[in-house]
């Protein structure tokens, strides 16, 4: 995109992009990371077809699967702040909602018996794709001397034995498991939006006694703390940079637009695999899937902070590279980014305050509007 382009598209989209309520990224961002994090749950517990399903839930125009780097070890595809393209109007609660309302999956799942664990699984009728039939290479995944024993004793029967199963997934009770997460998750962003205060801030935080105590901190970390952590700042130095757009001088405000441009060259963000015989029920078509994918890009707002990026401290990149740019004839971008620090520093603040009560408000309100749900399928079979 032509940096002129680009700076038009976000100077004339500051009002727009800005929410009334500021932390509706932020819990936008918090469900993200709760299907993320379910989804690193259930395919380190080797549960691949729920954790497909999970990672392509309302079609999400990055990939959310995991990438497997060790037999017991997994890690996000997608490190990034704009997995779901997300209407204007559109809540962060709505992804809860849906999937509490959402009819039963069911498919057959079928495996070859004594497959190593983490090697490839044969696929299955109606079954997430990826299950791939197991191989010789496969096999030799064993290292166990024993086990290549029995492979070569000639008198060991040699086929090969299948179990097959009928399997359920239950969108109401994945819903329930995300806002589990979407609890812990607001419980540790609590404290962790704390540590983004700059100096000077965090000394004031500390001497009129705004620090807060956050309960439940005793608990297990979730496994994607770090990465949760460094999205956050970039999140909050974005929602801070926009806002600073309406606050800063023209040319101030066309220097800090040239700055968030999102990237030129090609999107590196990772797609959803979609090949030949992908195609379960709750997958579009790849035409489909590329048609929603370039509408979305053309509805949502992008930027150099939101963009896919494995490497930690792009906030820090992004103000640093602010703070080495020489002064101006009407631009000094030391101005420019302590104004941006400036504004983060109210919102981390009030964002670590608000996130735990505001996330308990939303799944009292999902689970009471299920609750009215199920009451009127009720009374309608009754009547």
């Amino acid at each position: 995109m032509p940096r002129e382009l680009a700076f038009l598209v976000i100077l004339g989209a500051v009002s727009a992009l800005q929410p009334s309520d500021s932390r509706a990224g932020l819990l936008h961002l918090l469900t993200q990371r709760s299907v993320q994090t379910n989804v690193y749950y259930l395919t380190n517990f080797h549960d691949e077809p729920k954790a497909k399903w999970l990672a392509r839930y309302r079609e999400p125009v990055v990939s959310l699967e995991m990438d497997r780097i060790s037999d017991r070890s997994v890690q996000p595809r997608y490190h990034g702040l704009d997995a779901y393209c997300q209407e204007d109007d559109e809540a962060p609660v709505d992804y809860l909602r849906d999937m509490m309302t959402a009819e039963p999956v069911e498919y057959k799942v079928r495996y070859l018996v004594g497959t190593p664990e983490g090697a490839p699984r044969p696929d299955a009728s109606g079954a997430p794709e990826g299950f791939a039939e197991t191989t010789s290479a496969a096999m030799g995944m064993w290292s166990n001397p024993a086990a290549a024993s029995r492979r070569n004793n000639p008198f060991l029967e040699r086929s090969k034995k299948y179990i097959e199963y009928d399997e359920t997934i239950v969108p109401a009770k994945v819903a329930q498991s995300l806002m589990r997460t979407r609890e812990q998750l607001a419980r540790e962003w609590a404290w962790d939006l704390r540590s983004l205060l700059s100096p000077n801030a965090a000394l004031e935080s500390s001497i009129d006694g705004t620090s807060i105590q956050v309960p439940g901190m005793d608990e297990d970390c979730s496994p994607l703390r770090s990465g949760n952590k460094d999205l956050c700042a970039r999140l909050a130095t974005r929602t801070a940079s926009i806002q600073a757009l309406s606050e800063l001088s023209p040319p101030e405000a066309r220097y800090l637009s040239r700055k968030l441009a999102p990237k030129t060259e090609d999107d590196d963000r990772p797609s959803p695999p979609i090949t030949k015989g992908d195609q379960p029920i709750y997958m579009p078509d790849p035409i489909h899937a590329e048609l929603k994918e370039r509408i979305c890009d053309l509805q949502t707002y992008a930027d150099a902070l939101g963009d896919h990026s494995s490497a930690p401290g792009a906030a820090d990149r992004f103000l640093e590279d602010i703070r080495g740019d020489s002064v101006g004839t009407d631009v000094d971008p030391a101005a420019v980014a302590a104004r941006i620090v400036a504004i983060r520093d109210a919102l981390v603040r009030d964002w670590s305050e608000a996130v735990v009560g505001a996330v308990a408000d939303e799944h009292a309100l999902v689970c009471r509007e299920a609750l009215e749900a199920q009451l009127a399928q009720a009374d309608a079979a009754d009547n």
